[in-house]
């Protein structure tokens, strides 16, 4: 078979295919969907294809499903059911290329964080990629998969708020080294078998957004709580937060209430971190410590419990595929991610600890090394100045062996969790999540050997052992983590 002959089978294909999904629409027995999505990819990709009969099938079909005048539209023909983010993104791409602007379609479509975009170059591949084989066409560096939505969506508020948004997004990308806090949902979905779950890669794009929306949000409000400053960001909370759940509710049911139940949760953890492990000052600038100290919850999945948000992208994938929220793909994912951030939560805490004390802040190792001094003094209060050094001896001494036996443990439960992930026909990236933090552990242990030996030799009451005890926990940093 020529060329030509291979290239005339396929237009015939298009044209066979376009002309029975406009049959099916019209009988209301098939969404709009993928007839709007195949209409856009023939206009983009091989416009001479088009047949006016189409395009006023396609404006006769819109009248029968428009909400109000000019958009947004219903899934399909005689549904009384709310608009779907997906319909209504490939309308408007279809639109676009017939150089239509429905105003009303575009301002429902903002508010739910989507900007269809101008250029016809960006059409290129979408409806390929829509193909269970065809992730590769997508976009996956974060200048043109995740900025552009957002800078579209910020151009639309005031500048005070659009700056701190852009400012935080900006560094929040030059912190985010493997891409995490911007595009893990799409990582994930990438070593998903697409012959077991398959969603649209404009759907992991806009989780995309929505996790990064969050990241900055949490971002901000950590920063303010933990190191007191940061205020004039504040008002990006609320924005960001409003904009991830609009994304979330945007995309269904199912995916709305796990975002909800899962956000929940992480204000609970936070409610408890403020009313329990924040210490009050004492007279002569000392911290009164509680009577009873949080429990050892640096062990269990409980020290997950604030940062749960960050798993709701990666498991949206499945509730879009029609997966609930018991099945054994989910509740592995679930104990995965959760695993994976109890050790990259205990990296921080173990790099911040005493900057987090000097605040008055109780993280997870801190509330062990406080638990562990006051066994042995019995002090009701502690003083930065006064009670620096034997902290840090405690740390060293007793409580970062434990703290790096547990986050191998936590690292150790993720590759289990992992082993349960039939569902992935490429596990590299969530392997890697795991190495990092094993490879963190071991940088850890041969440091604190070193610091171990030194004190040793030279005697913990030498003053090069008392620099060393006091300064070298400050250099025991996690590897490779991003903060």
């Amino acid at each position: 078979m020529t060329s030509f002959e291979v290239r005339k089978r396929e237009q015939d294909a298009l044209i066979a295919g376009v002309s029975s999904s406009i049959f099916s629409v019209r009988s209301g027995a098939f969404p709009l969907e993928g007839l709007f999505r195949s209409l856009a990819y023939v206009a983009d990709r091989d416009p001479d294809l088009m047949q006016s009969e189409w395009v006023a099938a396609a404006a006769w079909i819109l009248t029968q499903c428009e909400v109000g005048e000019g958009g947004p539209y219903r899934s399909r023909i005689g549904s009384q059911d709310e608009p779907d983010l997906e319909t209504n993104v490939q309308i408007a791409r279809f639109l676009r290329t017939q150089d239509i602007v429905l105003n009303p379609l575009n301002e429902w479509l903002a508010k739910q964080g989507v900007f269809v975009l101008q250029e016809k170059k960006r059409y290129d591949h979408q409806n390929d990629s829509l193909k269970k084989t065809d992730k590769a066409h997508v976009e996956y560096h974060h200048d043109s998969y995740i900025v552009p939505l957002i800078q579209r969506r910020m151009s639309l508020v005031g500048e005070s708020l659009r700056l701190d948004v852009e400012d935080e997004l900006q560094a929040m990308f030059g912190r985010d080294q493997r891409g995490e806090k911007t595009r893990l949902p799409l990582f994930f979905f990438k070593g998903i078998d697409p012959s077991i779950i398959s969603v649209s890669p404009e759907v992991v794009r806009m989780l995309c957004v929505a996790h990064t929306y969050g990241w900055m949000a949490y971002t901000v409000l950590d920063r303010y709580l933990d190191e007191d400053h940061g205020a004039h960001t504040l008002s990006m909370v609320p924005f960001c937060l409003r904009e991830m759940m609009g994304i979330y509710q945007a995309l269904g049911p199912a995916v709305a209430a796990y975002a909800r139940n899962t956000l929940d949760r992480c204000d609970v953890a936070n409610a408890h971190e403020l009313q329990c492990c924040r210490l009050i000052h004492a007279l002569g600038g000392a911290y009164e410590l509680p009577e009873f100290l949080p429990s050892a919850f640096y062990q269990g999945p409980e020290l997950a419990e604030r940062s749960l948000g960050h798993l709701i992208g990666c498991v949206s994938i499945f509730l879009r595929s029609g997966v609930a929220t018991n099945h054994p793909f989910v509740q592995a994912t679930e104990s995965f991610f959760t695993r994976v951030i109890c050790a990259k939560q205990l990296c921080d805490d173990i790099e911040d600890w005493w900057e987090d004390l000097c605040h008055g802040h109780l993280n997870a190792v801190g509330c062990e090394v406080i638990r562990t001094w006051q066994s042995v003094t019995h002090h009701p209060d502690f003083s930065i100045e006064r009670d620096e050094l034997p902290l840090r001896n405690v740390m060293l001494e007793s409580v970062l062996e434990n703290m790096i036996h547990a986050v191998r443990v936590h690292a150790d439960e993720a590759s289990v969790a992992l082993g349960k992930m039939t569902f992935l026909s490429d596990a590299t990236f969530c392997r890697n999540m795991i190495d990092v933090y094993r490879q963190t552990a071991n940088h850890l242990e041969r440091q604190l050997k070193e610091r171990r030996a030194f004190l040793q030799e030279f005697g913990p009451n030498s003053v090069d052992g008392l620099s060393s005890t006091a300064d070298g926990i400050d250099s025991l940093r996690p590897l490779a983590v991003d903060r």
